[in-house]
């Protein structure tokens, strides 16, 4: 990407926020912070559900307070775009007195998918972080 043109255009496709005044560096700057924070909240994402994915074994915390504060921390959702694609995921946990139940959902513009699309979201985050670099 050499010019200014075709990189205000990158960073649409990365959802950056640019202005055209800006000059190279700082649209380059903007563009790799944008895709690193996307990147970041992606590997967050994946390591909660490789994390929880197997919690129906675990044992719940003992006391009520501490099953409603693990709730509470562990139920989130993340929402990414690149290339005009919305990634989105929903996590929940719940724990009774017994056992912890681990949901989540992977959605690709409101199409419900599995795991293996927010991997392939990391890889495509890591090919324009290449592609800014070259």
């Amino acid at each position: 990407m050499k010019t200014k043109k075709e990189l205000i255009e990158f960073a649409k496709s990365c959802n950056a926020k640019v202005f055209k005044s800006w000059t190279l560096e700082k649209i380059r700057c903007e563009i790799a912070k944008s895709l690193k924070k996307d990147f970041g909240n992606a590997e967050l994402v994946a390591c909660h559900h490789e994390k929880f994915s197997r919690s129906y074994f675990w044992s719940p915390p003992t006391h009520a307070s501490s099953r409603r504060k693990m709730e509470e921390n562990e139920n989130f959702e993340v929402e990414i775009e690149l290339d005009g694609d919305k990634y989105h995921f929903i996590s929940s946990v719940n724990c009774s007195c017994k056992n912890v139940y681990y949901a989540s959902g992977f959605y690709v513009n409101g199409e419900k998918k599995n795991f293996r699309s927010w991997r392939k979201l990391q890889e495509k985050i890591q090919q324009k972080i290449q592609e800014l670099s070259e």
